[in-house]
């Protein structure tokens, strides 16, 4: 782990950026868009199931005991309740596609 991700990681500190504009993939729904800023968390998830389902040693138990807590730390375990939160906190229109979007849509 990279000691500015450690130092984070021990403050329980999340930094997240909302872009201005819409990505080029109009193709896909908002709920797509949202869950996307989240994939870093969903990389550290996938990392762990497949680790966990290797033979490990105590070093590697070591491992997989802080990806967990890095995980815990940043509500991984729960990716769609947090994407669901977002979308209705800032009532976006779920289902529609990106390239579908309004001005009326937007989020101010």
């Amino acid at each position: 782990m990279r000691i500015v991700e450690r130092l984070l990681f021990l403050l329980n500190i999340s930094i997240n950026q909302l872009q201005q504009t819409l990505p080029s993939q109009h193709g896909e729904t908002v709920y797509e868009c949202v869950a996307s800023g989240l994939s870093g968390v969903k990389r550290l998830v996938d990392e762990y199931h497949h680790r966990s389902h290797q033979a490990i040693d105590k070093g590697g138990l070591k491992e997989l005991e802080e990806l967990y807590n890095r995980i815990d730390v940043h509500g991984g375990w729960e990716l769609d309740i947090q994407v669901e939160k977002i979308l209705t906190e800032l009532d976006l229109p779920v289902e529609r596609k990106l390239g579908k979007l309004s001005g009326e849509d937007s989020v101010v």
